[in-house]
């Protein structure tokens, strides 16, 4: 079974408990998978592989113009790669859940500053 096999079934079942206890055990999984930031930004890059193929199947690129992405309010790791690996002008970035923790975004920061992939401007991410 792949990850994101792995990851679905595990929240479809957390759905079908009440939603106190599947709310409070998802928050806990969570806070456990952000102490490795490398292991989530690694994970991360699959769906980022995903995105690029998309996009060069259906012969669309995005250079040169804004991005909005829509993520799940936990890490913006998306807007990072796309940033990084792309360079795309500017990325605007939502979340559906308010997960903001500003310790886990700290940690996101100083991977990327520390892998000298990257100046990051907070600003225009």
């Amino acid at each position: 079974m792949k990850f994101h096999q792995k990851k679905t079934l595990v929240l479809k079942v957390l759905d079908s408990l009440p939603n106190k206890l599947g709310y409070y055990l998802y928050h806990k999984i969570q806070k456990k998978s952000f102490k490795d930031i490398t292991k989530n930004i690694k994970a991360n890059n699959n769906s980022y592989s995903v995105v690029k193929h998309i996009l060069n199947t259906i012969n669309i690129d995005l250079k040169d113009k804004n991005i909005i992405e829509i993520g799940s309010g936990w890490l913006p790791h998306m807007p990072y790669l796309l940033k990084i690996k792309e360079n795309y002008k500017t990325i605007y970035t939502y979340d559906l859940n308010n997960h903001y923790n500003v310790k886990n975004i700290e940690k996101l920061n100083t991977y990327f500053k520390t892998c000298g992939r990257t100046k990051i401007n907070n600003a225009t991410l």
